[in-house]
């Protein structure tokens, strides 16, 4: 709306026009290549304001499609990775990641089973974690990791875990290195079995074969 007067031309009249809704307020006699003028800036205006409104409803809209995707895909993942613990916790074995840069731990529900710690309690640290190791172990385990590099970033490590209830199990690790630029240690990944229960059934061989010999020798 523009306001035309020949009449009322304070002030007042003026802001009284423009709070009734008017883009302008133009005096008699009218220049009509003004007009125009002034049509067409407020027509383009409007055009670009719509446009402008038209890409906001349009980016709203792909930011709330982009939102239900991620939603979406954090559940698959979230529920991938319930169904990998438990497929890990059922064949008594555990997963561990330590950012050497952050200092931060992540251990899932089977690697604080396989210690025997309370998974929503336990937070794992260098400390923690070595109070859990068997001492007779611990110098071999950090010997074996820092032989590692980045021409060997894989290691093989069996060693002792002690519980809090001091109950002592067998474990193997398969840990990873990752390594930068510079070729330090950045990180370390890697999954854990507790073999206890095959470690006695090694013993129990062990026994029963020195018995059968034994007795194979008194025959004899």
């Amino acid at each position: 709306i523009i306001f035309i007067s020949a009449i009322h031309l304070t002030e007042s009249d003026y802001l009284r026009g423009y709070e009734a809704g008017a883009v302008d307020y133009l005096s008699v006699p009218v220049i009509p290549e003004l007009l125009r003028a002034k049509v067409r800036v407020f027509a383009e205006l409007f055009r670009k304001t719509r446009d402008l409104q038209q890409l906001n409803n349009e980016l709203e809209r792909r930011v709330t499609e982009r939102t239900e995707a991620l939603e979406l895909s954090s559940d698959k993942l979230r529920q991938s990775e319930q169904g990998r613990g438990l497929a890990l916790m059922a064949g008594n074995m555990g997963s561990w990641d330590f950012d050497l840069v952050s200092g931060l731990w992540f251990w899932d529900e089977g690697q604080s089973h396989i210690f025997g710690v309370d998974h929503a309690s336990f937070v794992p640290t260098i400390e923690s974690v070595r109070r859990g190791i068997h001492p007779g172990d611990i110098d071999r385990i950090r010997d074996s990791l820092r032989g590692l590099g980045p021409q060997k970033t894989t290691e093989q490590l069996e060693f002792r875990i002690v519980r809090p209830t001091g109950e002592i199990r067998w474990c193997t690790a398969v840990a990873v290195a990752s390594f930068g630029a510079s070729g330090k240690p950045v990180r370390f990944s890697g999954v854990t079995t507790d073999i206890t229960e095959r470690k006695e059934a090694e013993n129990r061989q062990v026994l029963l074969a020195g018995e059968v010999d034994h007795r194979a020798k008194n025959a004899l």
